[in-house]
C-alpha cells in the first residue's frame, strides 16, 4: 500500500514537471496578439479605436481637410442651413460649423493628451513611492489625497479655473492636478499588492538603491495598471474640457471648442440654426463614447486579474 502510494506521487510529479517544462517552451503570446484576441470578441473596443484613430488623422490635417477658415466668418451667409457649400450649415457670424468641428478635435486632444499623460506620471511616482515606503510618509500622502478627494470634481475645476484664468493652459493644468491625486491611490494599491515579494528582499540585500528599485521593479509591474487608467480617463478628459468651455471657464472664444460651441450663441440661434449645438454634441457623445468602450479592451488586455480569464484562457 505504501509502495502504490509512493508511485502514485512520483507519477503525479512526473506530470507535472513535464507539464511545466511544455508551458515553458511553449512561445509567449505577444501584447498585439492579446489585443487582437480580445477585440475579436469586443467589435464596440474595436470601433472605440478605429473612431480615436479618425480623430487623430482628423486634426492632424484640419488644415488641408477644413473647408473653411474655422475663425473667419462668411459674410452674408449667416445662419445658413445644411447645404452642399456647408455640410453643417453656418453659425451667426457665417464660419462653418464643420470646420469648426474639425479644428475643435485639436484642442479636445491636446487638452487629453497632456492632461492625462502629466496626470498619470505623476499620479505613478506619487503612488509608487508612497505605497513602497509606507510608514508616517504614506499616512500624510494619503490624508492629503482624502482631503483633496472630497472636493467634488466640478467644484474644483470651476474654482481652480475661475482663480488661474481660463485658457488652454489652466484646462490642462487643473485636469492634470485633479488627476494625479485622485488616481495615484490605485497606483499606492498595486505597489502594496507586490512590495512583499522575495526578489525587493533580494535588491535590498545586494544594495540597490531606493531610485533603483522603485525604476526596475516597481514601475514595470504597475505600469500595466497606469496604462489601464490613462486609457480610461481619455474621454474623461475630453468631458471636463467640454464642460468648463461650455460654462465659460475653459479655452476662450474665438477658439472653436466643442464645448463652447454648443454654448454662448448656440443657445440663442437654435430654433434659426438647429445644428449649431446638435453638430458638436453628437460628434462629442460619439468621441466620448468611443473612447469609453476602446479604454475597457485596453483594460480587459493589460489587466492582470482579467488576462488570463478572458484573452488567453480562450
Amino acid at each position: 500500500m505504501g509502495m502504490r502510494f509512493e508511485r502514485s506521487n512520483a507519477g503525479d510529479a512526473a506530470a507535472a514537471e513535464q507539464s511545466l517544462l511544455v508551458e515553458g517552451l511553449r512561445p509567449q503570446r505577444s501584447l498585439l496578439f492579446r489585443f487582437w484576441r480580445a477585440w475579436r470578441h469586443k467589435p464596440l473596443a474595436a470601433g472605440g479605436g478605429l473612431v480615436l484613430l479618425f480623430v487623430i488623422v482628423v486634426a492632424l490635417l484640419a488644415p488641408w481637410i477644413s473647408p473653411y477658415h474655422p475663425l473667419y466668418p462668411n459674410l452674408g451667409d449667416e445662419l445658413k442651413g445644411i447645404s452642399t457649400t456647408y455640410w453643417m450649415g453656418t453659425d451667426n457670424f457665417g464660419r462653418d460649423i464643420l470646420s469648426r468641428i474639425i479644428y475643435g478635435a485639436r484642442v479636445s486632444l491636446i487638452v487629453a493628451a497632456v492632461s492625462v499623460g502629466v496626470g498619470i506620471t505623476g499620479a505613478t511616482v506619487l503612488g509608487m513611492v508612497s505605497g513602497y515606503i509606507g510608514g508616517r510618509m504614506d499616512r500624510y500622502v494619503q490624508r492629503f489625497v482624502d482631503a483633496f478627494m472630497s472636493i467634488p470634481a466640478l467644484v474644483f475645476l470651476l474654482v481652480a479655473a475661475g482663480a488661474l484664468g481660463p485658457s488652454l493652459q489652466t484646462v490642462i493644468v487643473i485636469l492634470a492636478v485633479r488627476y494625479t491625486f485622485t488616481q495615484s491611490r490605485l497606483i499606492r494599491g498595486s505597489v502594496i499588492s507586490i512590495k512583499e515579494n522575495q526578489y525587493f528582499d533580494g535588491a535590498k540585500a545586494v544594495g540597490v538603491p531606493l531610485v533603483g528599485i522603485l525604476w526596475r521593479y516597481v514601475l514595470p509591474n504597475v505600469a500595466p495598471t497606469a496604462l489601464v487608467l490613462a486609457t480610461a480617463a481619455v474621454g474623461w478628459a475630453i468631458l471636463a474640457e467640454a464642460s468648463l468651455s461650455f460654462l465659460g471657464y475653459g479655452v476662450p472664444p474665438p477658439s472653436p471648442t466643442w464645448g463652447g460651441m454648443l454654448a454662448f450663441e448656440s443657445r440663442d440661434f437654435f430654433r434659426q440654426q438647429w445644428t449649431m449645438a446638435v453638430a458638436p454634441g453628437v460628434i462629442l457623445t460619439i468621441v466620448v463614447f468611443s473612447m469609453n468602450m476602446f479604454g475597457d479592451g485596453v483594460r480587459d488586455v493589460l489587466d492582470p486579474r482579467l488576462r488570463g480569464s478572458r484573452t488567453e484562457a480562450q
